[in-house]
Parts: structure tokens; sequence; C-alpha cells
């Protein structure tokens, strides 16, 4: 599981804040031109607060007050949860599903040195699903694919430990196995000299459903119609 540090290293940059008592109007205005969600409160170098845009449209627009007005100390939450940088991405996740958060402080030796988001953590989701597609479509032989598909289960018992709900997560898993599996069929045809695109191929089970499990392949087969003789026009049969 990694932890937070590693996240940090891929971002550069001025962690930007603003002070209790600004205006409401130029936090929103930091928050548009930096296109962040959040922003800390410091005072004297000590973190004060947090606030959001969230903030904004829930405490201040109901009151009808404008944002010239108010400051931002009257909207900013003061008990501020944070993470330390040795904390784990999972860490982050508990803690804004249970406090209802989506912005989490990073602070080291009572210094805050960055903030990380719940948009940061969905990124780094993404970013791990395309990095290990193209590692699988990349793969020069069934060895390699091997470790691939060790690789694909370490993937998604990382995001259960990060508390990504199981649908989501068999739906990533899913994807993994049929480039997995496309790469394959790919590498074997060309072993053999098979041409593809006079090929029809029928689905059996878990991997014509799209219903495998986190753990792997289900108890389905992937069979050429060719040996099979002629079948006719290609339809969908339910069980």
């Amino acid at each position: 599981m990694k932890p937070v540090s590693e996240l940090l290293k891929k971002r550069e940059g001025t962690l930007w804040h603003v002070r209790p008592d600004d205006s409401v109007y130029s936090a929103l205005q930091l928050l548009a031109q930096h296109e962040v969600g959040a922003l800390v409160v410091m005072d004297g170098g000590r973190l004060v607060g947090i606030v959001s845009e969230r903030d904004y449209t829930r405490k201040l627009v109901p009151s009808g007050r404008s944002a010239e007005q108010a400051r931002v100390a009257e909207l900013m939450t003061r008990e501020v949860i944070s993470v330390t940088p040795a904390q784990h991405f999972r860490d982050c996740v508990r803690l804004m599903d249970s406090h209802g958060i989506r912005h989490l402080p990073v602070t080291e030796a009572g210094r805050i040195v960055n903030i990380v988001s719940e948009r940061d953590l969905f990124a780094l989701q993404r970013l791990s699903l395309r990095q290990l597609s193209a590692q699988i479509r990349a793969a020069p032989d069934v060895d390699t694919l091997r470790h691939l598909a060790g690789e694909i289960r370490a993937f998604a018992r990382n995001l259960l430990d990060q508390g990504v709900q199981a649908r989501q997560t068999t739906e990533h898993t899913n994807h993994l196995n049929d480039v997995l599996t496309e790469r394959l069929v790919l590498m074997v045809a060309a072993e053999r000299g098979m041409d593809l695109g006079q090929a029809n191929w029928l689905a059996l089970g878990a991997e014509g459903s799209g219903d495998r499990s986190a753990g792997g392949f289900g108890g389905g087969a992937a069979v050429p119609l060719h040996r099979l003789g002629h079948v006719g026009s290609p339809r969908v049969v339910d069980e």
C-alpha cells in the first residue's frame, strides 16, 4: 500500500492559502484561478482552518450575504482533519468517508506541506489502471502475462484496501482481465499463424457475461467456432 508521500512526489507548486480575515470573495477568486476545491487557512504560520467551495454554497449562499462582506473565518472548518506523509491512501479514503469531507491537509512535524483531495485519489486509481493496461498490451510473452495476472489481483486488493466499493473494483478488474485475454489471443494467433479476421468466437460463462470476480477468471471459455463447423449467424443465448 502506497503512502501519501508517493503522491506528493508528483505534485509541485505553491500551497495556496488565505487568512481568516480575508473576504470570502477573495477566497473564491483564488479557488477559481488555481482550479482547486479548497484552501488552507493560515494565521501567523499556523494552520487554523480549511475553507472550500462547498462551504460557500452551503453556508453563505442560503444566508443571502455577499461574498465581499463575509470573512473566511465565518465559513472555515476549524477542527481540521489531517494526515501525515507516512499514512496510506486507504487512511485518506476512510477519513474522507467517515467525516464527509473531500480534502485533507498533509502535515509533517507540525507544519503543513500539502493538501490531498478526493479527486487526487480517483486520478491515482485511473492512472494505475491505464499503466497496468499498457503493460499488458505490450507484454512480449506468456510468462510476462502470467506475472501481470498477479498484478491484476494485487491491484484489486489495493483498491479494496483504499475503501473503493466492490462494484467499482470488479469493473476495473473485469476490464484488465479482458485486456489480458485479448493480448493472449493475439499472441497465440501470431505464434500459430492464425488469421483472426476469419475467426468467430463464442464466449461462455463469466467471460461472456462480464461478471467475473476480482480474483480472476470465472468458469467460462472462449471457443473458436470454426472448430465447431458452420453455426449460422451470431446470437445471444441466456440460461
